[in-house]
C-alpha cells in the first residue's frame, strides 16, 4: 500500500471514530436505552436457553451476579455483565478464590485476562460499525464476566454472542424474565 494510502485509511478511521462518539443516532439511544440490568436479563435467557439453572443473585454497586448450576459442572457458575472499562471488576464476588477460571467474553471474543485495550479497541470498531449500518451487533458497553469451576467442560465453548445482538436484549426484556 502506498504512503497516501495509508493516509487516506487512518483519515477514514479518525473521522469514523469521532462520528460515533458525536453520533445522535441509534448508537447512542441504543447506549441509553440498555442498562446492565437489561444485559442481565439477557445473560439469563442465554444461559437458561443452554440447561443453566439460576441459583442466587447478587445486586450492588451497579454489578448484578449471577450464580448458575450448569450441566456436568461440579460447582456453581458466575455470570456478571460489567462495564467495559473493568473498574467494576472489584465489586464482582468471588468463588472459590484463585481455583475458579475467569473469562471475559465481548461480542464474538472470549479473553482469557482482561485485556481493556482489545475490549475497547472492539467496542470502537464496532460503534463506528454500527454507525454505518455494518455491525451485526449492539456494541453495549458491557463485558461479561464468567467464573467457572476449572474442571467445567459445558461453559467454555458457549457462545455468548447473542447478548450483544440487537433484537436479543429487546426481547429478553420483552419476555420481562425475572431475576429472583
Amino acid at each position: 500500500m502506498t504512503k497516501w494510502g495509508i493516509h487516506a485509511l487512518f483519515a477514514v478511521l479518525l473521522l469514523a471514530s469521532i462520528a460515533t462518539n458525536f453520533s445522535g443516532r441509534a448508537i447512542g439511544a441504543a447506549h441509553n436505552e440498555f442498562s446492565s440490568e437489561d444485559v442481565s436479563t439477557a445473560v439469563l435467557r442465554l444461559a437458561q436457553t443452554h440447561g443453566m439453572v439460576l441459583q442466587t443473585t447478587a445486586k450492588g454497586d451497579g454489578v448484578s451476579a449471577l450464580t448458575f448450576r450448569a450441566p456436568g459442572c461440579p460447582d456453581p457458575v458466575l455470570l456478571a455483565p460489567v462495564d467495559i472499562n473493568l473498574e467494576q471488576l472489584p465489586l464482582v464476588p468471588q468463588l472459590s478464590g484463585d481455583t475458579y477460571a475467569v473469562r471475559y467474553a465481548y461480542l464474538d471474543r472470549v479473553w482469557d485476562k482482561p485485556d481493556r485495550a482489545s475490549l475497547y479497541l472492539q467496542w470502537k470498531f464496532h460503534r463506528a460499525l454500527q454507525l454505518i449500518g455494518l455491525s451485526r451487533y449492539l456494541p453495549l458497553p458491557y463485558v461479561l464476566l464468567i467464573q467457572a469451576p476449572p474442571d467445567c467442560r459445558s461453559v467454555q465453548p458457549l457462545d455468548w454472542s447473542p447478548i450483544w445482538q440487537p433484537s436479543y436484549v429487546a426481547d429478553s426484556i420483552a419476555y420481562k424474565m425475572p431475576l429472583h
